[in-house]
């Protein structure tokens, strides 16, 4: 049953302005049927639920920390009461600046920033590359080649 508050809201376009501890609105609310038009939102709401509390959105993540797809999209569209496309997460992986999320067409994780228990293994360079780059500041180079020993060629 909806309470007056939701109702009130509801009627208005508004979503309820009861909130959980998180800031989500009241679970009893009627869904909005705006399509989900802020990444930004959508983007937090994915890294919550993959970093922080999978169990609060129903997710089950496997060792290294991955989650079905599909179960994803059924959970952030749950909590943002709103329909989400897998279209709009491929959307938010592919332009995310600080590459918050891995996906492979099936499943998707969170690539850092994780505060559950476990550790999420990332793969490691098996070679080192060809060349190996050192950063500098602009006015250290001299001093640094001052400190380093100099090759001879054999």
């Amino acid at each position: 049953m909806i309470d007056a508050q939701c109702l009130v809201a509801a009627t208005r376009g508004a979503p309820c302005a009861v909130r959980d501890r998180h800031g989500m609105g009241h679970p009893r609310s009627l869904p909005r049927t705006k399509p989900m038009t802020n990444d930004v939102t959508l983007s937090k709401t994915m890294s919550h639920a993959l970093r922080h509390a999978p169990e609060e959105y129903g997710l089950l993540l496997d060792a290294a920390g991955w989650a079905d797809l599909e179960k994803v999209r059924e959970a952030v569209a749950k909590a943002l009461h709103t329909p989400i496309t897998i279209d709009d997460i491929e959307r938010v992986v592919a332009e995310s600046p600080k590459r918050r999320f891995e996906y492979d067409g099936v499943s998707i994780r969170a690539a850092y920033g994780h505060s559950i228990d476990g550790r999420i293994e990332h793969p490691v360079a098996t070679e080192a590359p060809a060349q190996l780059f050192h950063a500098t500041p602009l006015g250290g180079s001299r001093e640094l080649r001052s400190r380093t020993p100099k090759r001879s060629c054999d």
